[in-house]
């Protein structure tokens, strides 16, 4: 997981997604993503951080979370955390 610097339609994405599972993806199909729509949203391919996990079938997804974690107007960061809730099978 981390910042990637880059989004689902380039080469640098495929390579990674190819081999493990796009956390956020998994979760907006199964339901279960929310997002806060601020200055670093996670939205489709303005995405730039990313929690990717193994395809081996070990973890199991539960949900991916944006939070707002704004402190009144004031943004602690450029990038907003992507929370990732996984089960080990």
């Amino acid at each position: 997981m981390g910042d990637f610097n880059t989004n689902p339609e380039t080469s640098d994405y495929n390579i990674i997604a190819k081999v493990t599972n796009d956390a956020w993806p998994m979760a907006r199909a199964a339901g279960t993503a929310t997002s806060f729509n601020g200055i670093g949203a996670t939205h489709n391919s303005s995405r730039l951080d990313y929690v990717f996990y193994s395809k081996n079938g070990m973890l199991s997804l539960n949900s991916v979370n944006v939070p707002d974690t704004r402190v009144g107007t004031v943004h602690p960061s450029d990038h907003d955390p992507v929370v990732a809730v996984l089960t080990v099978k």
